[in-house]
C-alpha cells in the first residue's frame, strides 16, 4: 500500500474518498470543515444517524459538488476513551470498504484536539491501513487481484512523512511475522526458522545465535 501525506486543505482534495472522524454524541466530523450547503446538511444528517459508535461508518456521494466524490464519515467512539487501538481500528474499517468497493485511493483527515499525540495518530493510521489488508494465501490456488488503495493523509504536520515511512516499515515487519507464525509445521521447522532469523540478521547486519539441543 502506497501512504504519503499532503498539507492540502480537506475542501479543496481532490480524491475518490474524503474521509474524516467524529466522536459519539456530536454532529462535527473532526477537520471537515465546510464544503457545500447540500453536502454539508447531508453529512450532518449521517453523523446522526452513527452517533460516533465506533467502527460504524456512513458514506456520502458529493455529486461533483465538491472536489471529492464522496465523504466517508467514521466514529471513533466516546471521546474520553479514545485510544491509539481506537484509531487503528476504525482506520481497518475504513480500509477494508474502501477496497471491497474496488475504489483506487481515498484520504484521511488526521483528527487534531483529541488526547493523542500527533504522531501517534498517524503512526496508528498507518499501521491501521497496512495491517488491514493483511491476508495468508500462499496456498491458495486463487490469489486475489483488487489492488490495495493509495492513502492520503491531510495533516499539516511537517513530520508526518517520517513517521510514515517508519510506521510502514513496523507494519510490513508484523505482516512478516504473521506469514511465518502462519506456515504449517512441514512448512517452517525449527531448523527453518533459524535460518530465517540469520537470513535477516545478515541483511541488517545484527548478531544472531539459534540455540540447538547441543
Amino acid at each position: 500500500m502506497r501512504i504519503r501525506a499532503e498539507s492540502v486543505l480537506s475542501g479543496k482534495k481532490k480524491t475518490d474518498v474524503l474521509c474524516a472522524f467524529c466522536f459519539e454524541d456530536t454532529n462535527v466530523a473532526i477537520g471537515l470543515g465546510k464544503l457545500n450547503k447540500k453536502i454539508d446538511q447531508t453529512i450532518s444528517q449521517s453523523i446522526k444517524e452513527i452517533n460516533g459508535k465506533k467502527g460504524k461508518i456512513s458514506i456520502i456521494h458529493s455529486h461533483k459538488e465538491s472536489p471529492s466524490e464522496r465523504v466517508l464519515i467514521a466514529g471513533l467512539g466516546k471521546k474520553n476513551k479514545i485510544t491509539s487501538d481506537v484509531i487503528r481500528d476504525v482506520t481497518g474499517v475504513i480500509t477494508k470498504k474502501i477496497h471491497e468497493l474496488k475504489i483506487k485511493e481515498f484520504s484521511i483527515i488526521i483528527p487534531d484536539k483529541t488526547s493523542i499525540d500527533n504522531n501517534q495518530i498517524i503512526s496508528s493510521i498507518v499501521e491501521g491501513a497496512n495491517l488491514s489488508l493483511y491476508e495468508f494465501d500462499l496456498f491458495k490456488k486463487e490469489k486475489s487481484n483488487n489492488k490495495e488503495p493509495d492513502l492520503t493523509l491531510l495533516t499539516p504536520d511537517k513530520n508526518a512523512q517520517k513517521i510514515i515511512k517508519d510506521s510502514i516499515i513496523i507494519s510490513d515487519a508484523v505482516k512478516f511475522t504473521r506469514d511465518v507464525a502462519n506456515l504449517p509445521p512441514n512448512e517452517c521447522p525449527p531448523m527453518k526458522l533459524g535460518e530465517i532469523a540469520k537470513k535477516i540478521a545478515n541483511e541488517n547486519k545484527m548478531k544472531c545465535t539459534v540455540f540447538s539441543k547441543k
